[in-house]
């Protein structure tokens, strides 16, 4: 079953570089980890200080809390950072490819 999680966090703008250097960090360390996909980080458009990681899985059973990677991540970005971290689950009866859109116009 494939699932998503994501941790967005905003810190004061002069944490700016620490909060990219944990998230970058955190991805790099999880990639090993058993039914890990693949991990991406972003930045929010308009706030340099706004970021987010998302790790993409792929395992028997969604974790509904989340990963451990995930909320140690979590963890150690609340003593400095608005965090929220949530888990989403793929529902595999909805999906939609750009290849088979564009194929029935």
């Amino acid at each position: 079953m494939r699932w998503i999680e994501t941790i967005r966090a905003r810190t004061p703008e002069q944490n700016q570089k620490w909060l990219s250097d944990l998230l970058l960090d955190s991805a790099i360390t999880v990639i090993n980890e058993p039914g890990l996909v693949e991990a991406r980080i972003f930045r929010n458009s308009s706030f340099r200080n706004y970021m987010a990681v998302a790790f993409t899985w792929d395992t028997d059973a969604p974790s509904p809390q989340g990963s451990r990677a995930a909320l140690t991540l979590a963890r150690d970005l609340k003593a400095s950072s608005l965090v929220e971290h949530s888990v989403w689950i793929e529902e595999e009866s909805v999906v939609f490819e750009r290849s088979s859109l564009s194929s029935k116009r």
